[in-house]
């Protein structure tokens, strides 16, 4: 009775157990059920052969059928590391490895990603199987629990992330290792939906960012002459002066009027200005310096910024730029356009310390000179002078 309870547990083990746990199961309960089947055919007296025991032989057959066990299906070698029924339905696919890496157990989960032939499998060197999944197979050996990410090879293709960890018994003896695959697929579809919705954004966000700089090009730039607009100039000239109050620098400022120039609208037509003062704007970019900005005040009117340059200096390049407005033909039709231009010149600190003032001086000059004759150039101080002159 208490062989048959043993048999009977036996077979239930069986039953729970795994596809290569079940073939040894089989022949456990086959050797032990043969010499116990001929115990109670010799008890109940079943023998023809009277005087002859049968036990002792079925005992020598159930031996050999153990060895046999031993010798081809490793009973007893292939240690039982890690299952249950947990393991069982787990979604994640779980292998168990012995010593020599090879694979004892498969939970069922993991028939997906082994196209559904994971007997195949069973008793195989897993350094062999998944070195073509993996690049580097160290992490299988090692003593310490590992994880990467793989691409598994299956159809339909799946990715996986691997958890490799050391088995380790009571008496922290290495038994084997625990492979858990975990199906990230759906992770990496979201990751590479996020990396192109992230890739769109960045390029989208360079756009506006080129746009904006469009924007604020053109919120700043005169749309005719492509110079400065007055808006830049009032903006910029009070940092400039904030700079050159901090670091001890003069800043100049010519102020210029085209002579005559609705002369040349009504008689030629706004068309004809406007290719005058595209034509005196090129100039004035040409010929300004490194720092320098030249702008468009209003109308015919322009301005340029000169930082860190003495009123003579100043006084010069504004020669300068006189002689190469008055030697500019503009050609418009049958007809060749000249110009002439009056300059007024203030300079920072000595003619006054604000945007306000500067402008101020500067604008004061240029129309001294237009009422003087036009043509010509003036700085504040020579109108101060002359003023002074006059008084007394």
């Amino acid at each position: 009775m208490l062989v048959g309870i043993a048999l009977g547990l036996l077979l239930l083990v069986a039953l729970r157990s795994g596809l290569l746990y079940q073939g040894q199961y089989r022949l456990i309960l086959l050797a032990s059920l043969i010499p116990w089947a001929s115990s109670i055919y010799s008890e109940y007296n079943f023998n023809a052969l009277r005087g002859l025991d049968l036990v002792p032989l079925t005992f020598g057959l159930s031996g050999i059928i153990f060895a046999y066990s031993i010798r081809y299906t490793r009973f007893m070698d292939l240690l039982p590391i890690a299952r249950g029924r947990l393991i069982e339905y787990m979604h994640d696919g779980v292998l168990v490895l012995d010593l020599q890496h090879r694979i004892v157990d498969i939970n069922p989960a993991m028939k997906v990603f082994l196209d559904n032939k994971t007997s195949s499998y069973l008793g195989k060197n897993a350094l062999e199987i998944f070195g073509t999944w993996i690049e580097k197979t160290d992490s299988f050996v090692g003593e310490v629990e590992t994880r990467t990410e793989l691409r598994a090879p299956s159809n339909p293709s799946h990715y996986l992330d691997l958890r490799v960890t050391p088995l380790y018994d009571n008496q922290r003896q290495l038994n084997g290792r625990l492979m858990v695959f975990r199906d990230i697929t759906d992770r990496k579809q979201v990751e590479k939906t996020l990396r192109y919705v992230n890739n769109r954004l960045q390029s989208q966000l360079i756009e506006i960012g080129i746009l904006q700089s469009k924007i604020r090009e053109q919120a700043i730039r005169d749309p005719l002459t492509n110079l400065f607009n007055r808006r830049y100039l009032e903006e910029t000239l009070d940092r400039e002066l904030a700079r050159a109050a901090r670091e001890e620098y003069p800043v100049c400022i010519i102020m210029m009027d085209l002579d005559h120039f609705k002369k040349v609208n009504d008689t030629y037509g706004h068309e004809a200005g406007d290719h005058v003062l595209k034509a005196l704007a090129d100039i004035l970019s040409e010929q300004s310096r490194r720092g320098d900005f030249a702008c468009r005040f209003g109308g015919e009117e322009f301005v340029i910024v000169m930082p860190n340059i003495n009123l003579n200096s100043a006084y010069e390049r504004a020669e300068d730029l006189r002689e190469s407005l008055n030697s500019l033909s503009v050609p418009y039709g049958p007809h060749n356009l000249t110009i002439t231009i009056s300059m007024g010149i203030a300079c920072y600190p000595i003619n006054g310390e604000t945007r306000e003032a500067i402008l101020r001086a500067a604008d004061r000059a240029m129309y001294a000179v237009k009422d003087a004759g036009r043509d010509h150039i003036l700085s504040y101080d020579q109108l101060e002078a002359s003023d002074e002159v006059l008084e007394d």
